[in-house]
């Protein structure tokens, strides 16, 4: 039986990686003078225009992505289904090798995680933050909305290819950060730091085979390597506009507090009907 931990750390990663594609180590090559810097604010609006463009994107209100794959060495089958819906509604379920299972969702309020490692809870905190910021429906075109600081770095060479880097810094969470081709403007790689009930976890990101669908270029193919763990998802659907039932977006258990109500009232109902069968 399968039981190990890192199950619940893949799962959080992925969920980070996959949720940034929606919306090897980075070898730093050479230092640019600040001269030689663009600003990061023109970076991020440069990489829209290079995904298809505000309007493009804004055309569509919700959809419904499928992606499959594997971790490498482990000949363990991954696969993944998210559903977003515009503005800030998300729901992911994640299973490995069909012996792990994990959902996670955001209904624009609650935020929260069933699986099996540590059962089901509603996030706070960093947790609740990452999650709430990765349910924004077309994120990249909204990075004004999500992070409180953005800055260029540098430029770095990554797998060979001459990246600007930029760092974006959310309101409440660990700084991210993306590198962009330089010369697509394409996102090619993240650095990021996540945390979960099994602790922090750092992952690196590779997008690659970029393809128009629904009017806007999207990654088909996704690599991340967080610690030991090398993992390769591939786009396996994607559906624009799909009509969601909000209901999806809700955590999947009622609150203690309502069961309790549900069994006192239950209890008195029956205690009504044996008065009422006594006295007949």
């Amino acid at each position: 039986m399968y039981s190990s931990p890192s199950a619940g750390r893949i799962s959080c990663v992925l969920f980070v990686a996959v949720v940034s594609l929606l919306n090897g180590s980075a070898v730093y090559a050479r230092p640019a003078g600040p001269q030689e810097l663009p600003k990061a604010e023109d970076v991020l609006e440069a990489a829209v225009k290079a995904i298809g463009g505000r309007e493009a994107w804004e055309k569509h209100k919700s959809m419904a992505v499928v992606m499959k794959g594997k971790i490498v060495g482990q000949d363990m089958a991954l696969s993944m289904a998210t559903k977003q819906k515009a503005p800030n509604l998300s729901y992911l379920k994640l299973s490995i090798q069909g012996i792990f299972e994990q959902e996670m969702g955001f209904d624009g309020k609650v935020a929260w995680s069933k699986d099996p490692f540590t059962g089901e809870r509603e996030l706070e905190g960093i947790e609740r933050a990452q999650v709430v910021r990765q349910a924004v429906f077309n994120a990249p075109l909204k990075w004004k909305q999500i992070y409180k600081k953005v800055q260029t770095l540098g430029i770095e060479k990554v797998d060979g290819r001459e990246c600007i880097v930029v760092q974006l810094t959310p309101k409440e969470g660990h700084p991210a950060k993306h590198y962009f081709d330089k010369n697509t403007l394409l996102l090619f790689a993240t650095e990021t730091k996540s945390e979960s009930a099994m602790g922090e976890q750092t992952a690196r990101s590779r997008f690659m085979d970029y393809k128009e669908t629904g009017g806007v270029l999207v990654a088909h193919t996704v690599k991340i390597m967080a610690g030991a763990n090398n993992m390769e998802l591939k786009l396996d659907k994607i559906e624009w506009d799909v009509k969601v039932d909000d209901a999806l977006f809700k955590k999947p258990w009622g609150d203690k507090g309502e069961k309790k109500t549900e069994k006192k009232t239950e209890k008195k109902a029956g205690g009504d009907a044996g008065k009422s069968g006594q006295s007949s």
